[in-house]
């Protein structure tokens, strides 16, 4: 390490933040906030398939990805996020590809299970390591910040309905594989694993005196190192499990069915499809201010206001339609504060409570279980639709999750001080 390196006006962990904010834009518009402009058209072009089967794709993605996640985590440890994030974005490209050209129900879902294995190595677990390692005490606000490109991929929402309108849905998977080729590949030779290794410190501090090294140096370590064994059998790991299971839950029950909730409570398509990107832009405000919050306040007690927030955002969703369509506007407020703010939340409270040393093992081991949610929350939603040809029971159940979210983190003890902030 050169001691003397004369530091660069603008720390390279922000590029890499800059890099994260780019590729969780779009991957995040395309995959996630994006296909709930896909759902009608497909349906229209495949009749026989139910609101179940095709919602059902969204959970063998989570399925695929929580899957993988674990090993993700393992690998990104060892090998850094950069080999990842570039394998990972052909194999997304290649998901697209693939969904442009179904003709039957098992293809829909391999395409699925393709894109969902691309996704695992090219977003969250992977790029949010290289964030946590070049962050420490500016974690909470760096992750917040990185991560707002899921926020800011609600814009696309409406471009992917105008490109489905103009070029149709099988078109429009092709112009955004090509799409992931063009800006996410290149952008995975910005990520690099450590500071250390290229002369710098985290936070971009400089390079401490000798007295302080010193001082340092008689201080134990802050982190431990964790086993996969030792991980799974702590209760605070599973109680954050637990709440980020109800979560994801939350998350891909709304976003995959909020066009097609809209449209059955009387709301035309152009109009669902500017609320949901509506409710991802929202999302930007609470991921930064709960980031900002996190390196502040005790990081717990933002968790379970998210949730509250959500609970409270539920109550009015149920009574929204094209009579009371004023009421989406404080539904948007209070779920994205809960939407944006717990996921903001979420490297920083794997780091109060576990460290930095194993924080890709750690966060692909939860994200892995996480994946439960996004396997359910979707198509339990859209069951809910066949059966009853009406989404209100799907957002009652919603309620209850948030309670559960809230009771289990609620529950935790109170974190390290050093690695809380």
């Amino acid at each position: 390490m050169n001691l003397n390196k004369k530091p660069s006006r603008i720390f390279y962990g922000w590029w890499i933040v800059a890099a994260m904010v780019i590729l969780s834009t779009y991957m995040g518009g395309v995959v996630f906030f994006g296909f709930t402009a896909f759902i009608g058209p497909i349906e229209a072009s495949f009749p026989a398939w139910s609101r179940f089967v095709t919602t059902s794709s969204v959970s063998l993605r989570g399925m695929e990805s929580g899957l993988l996640a674990p090993f993700a985590g393992k690998l990104v440890d060892k090998y850094g996020p950069r080999r990842l994030i570039f394998i990972g974005s052909i194999i997304v490209a290649l998901g697209l590809v693939m969904l442009s050209k179904i003709d039957s129900l098992w293809m829909f879902y391999l395409s699925f299970a393709v894109l969902s294995l691309g996704m695992s190595a090219c977003t969250l677990t992977v790029p949010m390591s290289a964030v946590a390692n070049w962050f420490h005490k500016k974690l909470g606000i760096a992750s917040a910040f990185a991560i707002i490109g899921f926020g800011l991929s609600g814009v696309l929402v409406p471009v992917i309905e105008r490109l489905i309108n103009t070029y149709d849905w099988r078109n429009t998977f092709l112009i955004l594989a090509v799409g992931v080729v063009a800006v996410i590949t290149p952008l995975s030779l910005v990520f690099r694993h450590k500071p250390q290794p290229y002369g710098y410190l985290p936070d971009g501090e400089r390079e401490p005196s000798d007295q302080l090294s010193s001082e340092a140096a008689k201080k134990p370590p802050v982190d431990k190192t964790w086993k996969v064994r030792e991980v799974l059998q702590n209760g605070v790991f599973w109680r954050i499990t637990v709440a980020y299971v109800c979560l994801m839950m939350l998350l891909s029950g709304v976003i995959t069915n909020v066009m097609p909730y809209l449209e059955s409570v009387g709301i035309e398509r152009s109009t669902a499809s500017f609320v949901t990107m509506s409710i991802a832009l929202t999302t930007i405000g609470s991921r930064l201010g709960f980031g900002w919050l996190a390196d502040r306040r005790e990081r717990k007690t933002l968790v379970v206001a998210g949730f509250a927030s959500m609970l409270i955002g539920f109550t009015l969703y149920l009574f929204v339609s094209d009579q009371a369509f004023w009421l989406i506007i404080p539904f948007i407020i209070l779920y994205s504060v809960g939407h944006g703010g717990n996921s903001a939340l979420r490297p920083p409270m794997v780091v109060s409570y576990f460290g930095r040393a194993n924080f890709g093992t750690v966060m692909g081991l939860m994200m892995g279980f996480c994946s439960i949610g996004s396997v359910l929350g979707a198509p339990l939603a859209g069951l809910v639709w066949d059966t009853m040809g009406s989404y209100h029971l799907a957002w009652y159940v919603g309620m209850g999750i948030a309670v559960i979210g809230m009771i289990s983190i609620w529950s935790l003890p109170k974190a390290n001080a050093k690695s809380q902030f």
